[in-house]
C-alpha cells in the first residue's frame, strides 16, 4: 500500500509539473511582443530560440499519455482558436473599411526578421501562439486551480473567462501605451480602437467561458475519471 501511494505521488507530481509546464509555454507567444517593444529581445530571437522550441516540447507534452491534464490543455488550445477566429470575425470588417489599421502582417515581419510585413508568418502567430496559446495557459491554470481549495472560483466559467478576456487586452493597451515602440508597430489607441478591441477581448472570452463551462461539467467518458478530477496520476483509459 505504501509503494502504491508514493507511486500515486510522484505521478501526481509529475502532472502538476506538466501543467505549469505548458502554462508557461501557452504564454510565451503573447509575452514575446511587449517584451520585443520594450527592446528586452526581439521577437525573431525569441521566436526562434524559444517559442518555438518550447511549443515542440508542448506538443510532445499533450500527445504523450491522455491524461486529465492533456486533456484540459487540448480543450484549451481548440477554444483558444475558436476564440479568436470569433475575434477576427468582428474585426476583419473594420480592417477592410479602414476603420482600424491591420497590424498582423507588421508582426510577421518582426518574427521573421527583416522587417517587411508577413501576412502568413503574422496570423500563423496571431491564431496559433496567441490564440491557441492563452487559451492552453488559461485552462492549464483552471486545472491546476481545480485541484486546489480555490476550486469553487471555477463555479462561474463565464464570468472567470470574461475577467480574464480583459486582463489580455489591458497587457495589450499597456503595450500599446508604456512602450517605446508599441503604438508605431502595433496602433495608435483612438477611442474607435480602443472600444473594438474590449470588444473582441471579450468575444474571445467570451468562447473560452463557453468551453469552460462545458470542460468544467464534462462527464468523461472514462471509468477512472472521477477518480482524477482529485488525483491526476494516471492516464485515461478508453472504455
Amino acid at each position: 500500500m505504501d509503494v502504491l501511494l508514493r507511486v500515486l505521488r510522484v505521478s501526481a507530481t509529475k502532472e502538476i509539473l506538466k501543467g505549469v509546464t505548458l502554462f508557461i509555454v501557452g504564454a510565451t507567444p503573447v509575452f514575446a511582443i511587449p517584451m520585443h517593444m520594450m527592446g528586452l529581445i526581439s521577437m525573431a530571437i525569441s521566436a526562434r530560440y524559444i517559442v518555438l522550441p518550447l511549443w515542440l516540447i508542448a506538443i510532445s507534452l499533450l500527445l504523450i499519455g491522455r491524461t486529465y491534464t492533456s486533456f484540459w490543455g487540448g480543450r484549451g488550445f481548440i477554444a483558444g482558436l475558436l476564440g479568436v477566429a470569433a475575434y477576427e470575425g468582428m474585426r476583419m470588417p473594420f480592417v477592410m473599411a479602414g476603420i482600424w489599421s491591420d497590424f498582423i502582417p507588421r508582426l510577421g515581419g518582426l518574427i521573421i526578421g527583416d522587417g517587411h510585413p508577413n501576412t502568413l508568418i503574422g496570423y500563423l502567430w496571431r491564431w496559433v501562439g496567441d490564440g491557441g496559446g492563452i487559451g492552453l495557459s488559461f485552462f492549464l491554470a483552471c486545472c491546476l486551480l481545480e485541484r486546489t481549495r480555490f476550486r469553487s472560483i471555477l463555479r462561474y466559467p463565464f464570468m472567470l473567462s470574461l475577467g480574464y478576456g480583459i486582463f489580455i487586452w489591458s497587457g495589450l493597451l499597456c503595450t500599446v501605451c508604456f512602450t517605446s515602440t508599441g503604438a508605431r508597430m502595433l496602433f495608435v489607441l483612438t477611442p474607435v480602437n480602443f472600444t473594438l478591441s474590449l470588444s473582441g477581448h471579450l468575444i474571445y472570452g467570451a468562447v473560452l467561458g463557453y468551453f469552460l463551462r462545458r470542460t468544467v461539467g464534462f462527464q468523461f467518458r472514462y471509468p477512472v475519471a472521477s477518480h482524477l478530477r482529485h488525483q491526476p496520476t494516471g492516464e485515461l483509459l478508453e472504455t
